[in-house]
């Protein structure tokens, strides 16, 4: 040991031998590190070269067709996962890396795929199934293979159409029928107010032309029957004792009593005047059957009317039937009295009824001219808003022509007051004058509560019967307070200012019989006949559901696990969308026509926003236009990729209506978009023929000569705009036949039918673009229009877009293996590791088209 003492020989191996072994260990650490973040570097590389790979089997047919992008292959079913996993395991693999001059390069990165450490699937959110994305594809393809001018074709010609005012026209048309039919409505009130004015004016003049005075009168006369029946059965009661006439002499022979027995006292049916002898030779019959009676009493007498007394058969049974004869005529008396009341008061009742009717009818014609009244307010705001209107469009440029004076109708409200105050003072002067009727009618009742005295009872035998009956309905103040009804308070209601001039000479339109009148109808009954045509025609397409495709029946999966299913859009349209076919009368028509003049507001909003950034929706409408076939599309026809629009499409002839309305019937989307073209061509033609000069002079005459021939001024306004309407209605129908016919000679229509204004034709086609570029105005719009036209790409692939991905996603783990690492515990003096050496590396990454 002291050999060594103080030497410093090899003391720097000491001190290499301690920093060795910290150096060795941070080398290895540091190697196994950057093997560790080369490792990463080629997971990173291989899950790129395999999402790349992905990616790069794009659906070439969908690309050629329509031109999308997308990958043919969903990365997530398990023959693609495999081969994606079997490239990928490939590329982390080091082995086929190779140096000219060195060893497998393997031995330096060892990373191994970890068990189940590899997925690959397509991005949910990606597919194009996706609104979104669809929309995007379809958006970024039309920059390409779209020109602007190919977008901008429609566009451009919208903006020369011209419908600049279209709004203004639109409430200058509305407003204008608005005021024809409310003066159309004062035609039902007109009409019953002169009826009601015509039957109180005939009660009137039937009060005025009777006699109630007479009436009375003469039922005072044939009372007499009364008064004569009571005083007989007095005589016949022996009440009163009958007497012999003031000339008969004191002494009776038998001769006398025949002459009085031969005499007639047999009462007729049915007299018309009392009669006087035959009533006074009852009494003397009566009178000399007492007498004979009393004579017979005596026992020296016996029977003295025998035939041994010279009497003959016929005259003994006249004395033998005195009474029942007598009885007979009192029965007969009674009921010439009865009918004598009966008529009496059938006259009366004729009265009361007529004054019942003066008040009713009155009562009727003043509710119908104060609805004249109400309704002519309605009319003049009607009136002035039309006039608003009018001024507005004239303001803005537009000539829609001269206000016929007989549009500009007139009611004198002073007269119409007047008319009514003079049917309430009739009302009331009949209510008057029935109650005085009333008190006429118990004058029959009245007499036959009266009592005949004794003294009473004789005054027929004694006095002229016109003196006897006068006497006792004095006697008995039969007509008490009774008084003649007065008619002074009635007065000819025709005769009031209002009816003259206004009802006087109103006549029911169906008897014109002038030739403008013969016009008018032929008209209505051309549009009738024309809309009924398109009607046909669009129940054509209708029924022709069974040989078209519907895709509830018959495409699988059909709408659930298509891009409209999947996106929540529902169909569209009104599948019971007839057009209004009723032209019978003028506000049928009007009303026909109104139907769909609300197209216009969609039509003005979607040439509002045509002033701001619509590429887009341009994009969209073309492509979806020239991309998909419609009603009118031909085998010659192709899409922008230069491929056939029929040949392997699902739906033949109505894609472009699916994506419109969105039905699962094809013929149910035609018919509606047959429905709705025809509602477009009825609104523009609705603002041609009222802004036509031409037209509106033709409507002029009709309403002119037809309004004058039934006396209702009032109707001018609604039988000339009814006549345009007809008019836009037979146009509207010939445009639609037209636009739907395949013969491209005829199937280009004006879309303003004056070609001197405007000479831009539109195809059915056009239409079609036209409610697309409508149609998609907002997002949600687009969204479906986008949607549907996913549905139709589906069905054409045969193959469903929710698995067409243009991202995809990889996750991978894998296992890199250390040296150095695992050993570091151990040197440090901890206890053995468990440590393996391997390294997870965890693996993310997305990558898109």
């Amino acid at each position: 040991m002291r050999l060594f003492c103080g030497k410093q020989g090899g003391s720097i191996c000491v001190f290499l031998t301690l920093i060795l072994v910290p150096v060795l260990l941070f080398s290895g650490i540091i190697v196994d590190a950057s093997r560790l973040f080369a490792s990463k570097t080629v997971v990173s590389g291989a899950g790129d070269l395999a999402m790349n790979a992905a990616l790069a089997q794009y659906d070439k047919m969908l690309k050629d067709s329509y031109g999308l992008t997308a990958m043919a292959k969903d990365p997530g079913s398990p023959q693609e996962q495999e081969a994606l996993k079997k490239m990928f395991c490939e590329s982390i693999s080091a082995r086929y890396l190779k140096h000219a001059d060195s060893d497998d390069l393997s031995s330096v990165i060892q990373v191994s795929l970890a068990e189940n450490g590899f997925e690959a699937k397509g991005v949910s959110s990606s597919s194009l199934a996706d609104v979104n994305v669809l929309r995007q594809q379809i958006v970024e393809y039309m920059k390409f293979r779209g020109p602007v001018y190919i977008a901008d074709d429609i566009i451009e010609k919208l903006k020369k159409l011209p419908f600049k005012n279209v709004t203004k026209q639109k409430i200058y048309v509305d407003t204008k029928t608005d005021y024809g039919q409310a003066a159309s409505e004062l035609s039902d009130p007109m009409k019953k107010a002169k009826e009601s004015i015509d039957t109180q004016a005939a009660s009137i003049g039937q009060i005025q032309n009777s006699d109630p005075a007479g009436m009375v009168a003469a039922y005072q006369q044939k009372s007499v029957f009364w008064l004569a029946a009571k005083s007989l059965q007095m005589y016949l009661n022996e009440e009163i004792t009958a007497n012999f006439p003031p000339d008969t002499p004191n002494e009776i022979s038998y001769e006398m009593i025949g002459n009085y027995l031969d005499d007639s006292v047999v009462l007729t049916e049915g007299a018309s005047a009392f009669p006087e002898d035959t009533y006074r030779k009852m009494i003397t019959l009566l009178a000399l059957d007492s007498w004979i009676k009393a004579l017979e009493l005596q026992p020296q007498t016996g029977k003295i009317i025998t035939e041994e007394n010279g009497f003959s058969s016929e005259q003994i049974n006249a004395y033998n039937n005195i009474s029942k004869n007598i009885k007979n005529n009192i029965a007969v008396m009674n009921r010439s009295h009865d009918q004598a009341a009966k008529e009496y008061q059938d006259g009366i009742k004729s009265l009361e009824k007529n004054a019942d009717t003066i008040i009713s009818a009155g009562n009727e014609a003043v509710k119908q001219l104060k609805k004249i009244r109400d309704k002519w307010k309605d009319v003049k705001k009607k009136r002035a808003l039309y006039d608003d209107a009018r001024t507005s469009l004239i303001n803005a440029g537009e000539s829609p022509g001269e206000d016929e004076e007989g549009e500009k109708i007139q009611i004198n409200e002073e007269q119409l007051e007047n008319q009514i105050a003079l049917l309430e003072a009739n009302t009331e002067a009949a209510k008057v004058y029935k109650e005085n009727i009333k008190k006429l009618k118990t004058i029959p009742e009245t007499l036959k509560k009266q009592q005949v005295s004794e003294n009473e009872g004789t005054w027929l035998e004694l006095n002229p019967a016109s003196e006897a009956i006068q006497g006792f309905w004095t006697n008995h103040n039969i007509l008490g307070d009774v008084g003649v009804p007065e008619t002074s308070g009635l007065q000819n209601p025709q005769a009031g200012l209002f009816y003259q001039s206004s009802l006087e000479n109103m006549k029911d339109e169906s008897a014109d019989t002038s030739e403008e009148g013969k016009q008018r109808k032929e008209h209505q009954k051309e549009a009738k006949e024309k809309e009924k045509v398109a009607n046909e025609a669009k129940d054509k397409i209708l029924n022709a559901v069974g040989n078209e495709r519907n895709l509830k029946k018959d495409a699988e999966g059909f709408p659930d696990r298509f891009p409209s299913g999947l996106a929540k859009v529902n169909a569209s349209g009104n599948t019971d969308q007839n057009p209004n076919t009723d032209t019978s009368d003028d506000n049928a028509a009007v009303d026909a026509a109104k139907e769909n003049m609300g197209w216009l507001d969609s039509l003005a909003a979607c040439l509002d926003s045509l002033a701001g950034n619509v590429l887009e929706q341009a994009y969209l409408m073309e492509y979806i236009s020239e991309m998909f076939n419609c009603m009118t599309t031909v085998p010659e026809d192709k899409s922008l990729s230069g491929r056939s629009l029929l040949e392997d499409h699902v739906i033949i002839n109505g894609e472009i209506e699916y994506i419109l309305y969105g039905n699962a019937s094809t013929a149910t989307n035609k018919s509606i978009a047959y429905s709705s073209l025809y509602a477009a061509r009825l609104a523009i033609d609705m603002l041609y023929v009222f802004m036509d000069k031409e037209k509106n002079a033709a409507a002029n005459a009709i309403a002119g000569a037809v309004s004058s021939a039934s006396g209702q001024a009032w109707l001018y306004p609604i039988i000339k705009y009814g006549y345009l309407c007809c008019s836009a209605i037979t146009l509207a129908a010939q445009d639609t036949a037209s636009l739907t016919s395949t013969d491209k000679n005829i199937n280009a229509v004006l879309v303003w039918p004056d070609e001197d204004v405007c000479r831009i034709r539109f195809t059915y086609k056009d239409y079609m673009k036209l409610f697309l570029l409508i149609s998609m105005m907002d997002d949600s719009g687009k969204n479906k229009m986008v949607a549907r036209a996913g549905d139709c790409i589906q069905l054409n692939i045969r193959e469903e877009l929710s698995s067409k991905y243009t991202m995809v996603t990889l996750k991978a783990e894998v296992d890199a293996s250390t040296t150095f690492l695992p050993k570091v515990p151990e040197f440090l003096g901890q206890s053995a590791s468990t440590d393996n050496g391997k390294r997870r590396i965890k693996y993310r990454s997305v990558l898109a088209y």
